[in-house]
């Protein structure tokens, strides 16, 4: 009776462990299956005929055959697996097998050593505790796997878990394996004898070792993670500063629109007045028909046509927190990349805008451009609530997410150097002023 108790405990663990490995290759790496071949059942014949092989030498206690048997039994769910996925998946699917059997082993390990079953009972009535620990485990694993291939909890895992790389995996295999064989020494071995005792300081060493690298790798990929954060915050700003853009020369479209519809009517009304001999009247009439005209055709010109559209992008957000930008000067065209122009102007406007927000009443952003021997001289000035703390041309940013911010302002110093420049921050008597000076590329060293 015990003998068959121990095969049906082996065939319904080998069981739930196929299911794991199963919902594990879609719940954490979202592998499409193949349709199932026609060869299907040989395969689950084998991978019972293995289970069965295994379990008749567990129950002779068959301690060669078990240690030869070993690794295709744990392997076995590669078989059926191997089927269902494509060639290109096989080593994910041998890896994450080893390693969910590394993990429930050690678990079920740790628990018998933990609670002492299965100590003074004979090996068979040992192998069947072991084998119902696995059953119940792997059935919890089992069910949390089901739930989350069914994105009933967990709905993002698989985004964290697909950013783990392999070498990730390579170390906590080897870690784990470590940790068995010191409860093995500490709970079964006789830890008095030497070698016991430099087996022991070895495993702890290369558990110290394989810890230190895995948290090293940790933190490269922590480090990974922040910085495609930040990259995805600079480009978000970027697109929002291309969607204002675009609003912008939307509603001047609109305007344009509307004056043209307007236009005839308008010129109606001038003959009107001027066959009336209404000269007073028709030369107000004008006026506004100028005051119309401007705003159709936007506010400033410095000399480029993409700084114009983006210095009206922003003095029109800026209005919404009662700021103007004031400009005076030209902005130099072709001796500096238009894209260069673009990351200075509209980080240095987006912090002085930043700025305002917070203040009452009317603001006013002062831009001055000059070129001047062969430099191109850039002076912004906004007022600001309290006079900012300005080190080697850094300041602390008040922004909720420190370390995703900032770096405006790097990547204008980077503009900045690109052209043997310099960049000069200051802030005196509640006006924070930028300083920026760049040289002029001639036409034939231009990138």
């Amino acid at each position: 009776m015990s003998t068959l108790l121990c095969y049906t405990i082996f065939f319904i663990w080998s069981t739930v462990d196929l299911f794991c490995i199963y919902y594990i290759m879609r719940a954490f790496k979202g592998l499409k299956r193949r349709k199932a071949p026609v060869y299907k059942f040989v395969l689950i014949l084998i991978y019972y005929a293995i289970t069965a092989t295994y379990a008749y030498e567990c129950v002779k206690c068959n301690s060669v055959l078990i240690a030869l048997l070993y690794l295709p039994y744990n392997l076995k769910a590669f078989l059926i697996m191997a089927s269902l996925y494509r060639k290109r998946n096989y080593w994910t699917i041998i890896g994450y097998i080893i390693i969910f059997e590394a993990i429930i082993s050690i678990t079920v390990q740790t628990i018998m050593y933990t609670l002492k079953l299965g100590k003074s009972a004979s090996e068979v009535t040992g192998f069947q505790i072991e084998n119902l620990l696995y059953i119940l485990i792997g059935g919890i694993i089992m069910f949390t796997l089901f739930l989350l291939d069914k994105q009933v909890i967990g709905k993002n895992l698989r985004d964290y878990t697909s950013i783990i790389p392999l070498r990730i995996y390579v170390i906590i295999v080897p870690s784990l394996f470590c940790v068995g064989l010191l409860e093995s020494e500490l709970f079964e071995g006789d830890i008095s004898i030497k070698f016991n005792q430099h087996l022991a300081r070895i495993l702890c060493v290369l558990l110290v070792v394989l810890l230190i690298t895995l948290i090293i790798h940790l933190l490269v990929i922590n480090k990974s993670m922040v910085f495609s954060e930040k990259i995805t915050e600079i480009l978000s700003q970027q697109v929002e500063s291309l969607v204002s853009q675009y609003e912008e020369i939307n509603r001047r479209d609109e305007e344009l629109r509307r004056f043209k519809h307007d236009n005839k009517n308008m010129l109606l009304c001038l003959q009107a007045m001027m066959e009336a001999n209404d000269t007073e009247q028709a030369v107000d009439y004008i006026k506004n028909m100028k005051d119309s005209l401007q705003i159709a055709e936007g506010r400033y010109d410095c000399g480029n046509y993409i700084i114009d559209a983006l210095m009206n992008s922003k003095n029109y957000k800026a209005s919404k927190c009662n700021t103007t930008l004031e400009f005076d000067g030209f902005v130099p065209t072709g001796r500096i990349t238009n894209f260069d122009l673009c990351v200075i102007f509209a980080n240095a406007l987006d912090n002085a805008m930043e700025a305002c927000e917070v203040l009452p009443g009317d603001k006013c952003i002062n831009i001055t451009s000059n070129i001047s021997n062969g430099f191109w001289f850039l002076i912004i000035d906004n007022p600001v609530g309290a006079n900012v703390d300005i080190y080697k041309n850094s300041i602390e940013t008040n922004k909720k997410n420190k370390e995703l911010h900032g770096y405006g302002l790097m990547n204008i110093e980077q503009v900045i150097k690109k052209y043997n420049g310099e960049l000069t921050l200051t802030c005196e008597n509640y006006f924070f002023t930028f300083e920026a000076a760049l040289q002029l590329r001639n036409e034939k060293t231009k990138n």
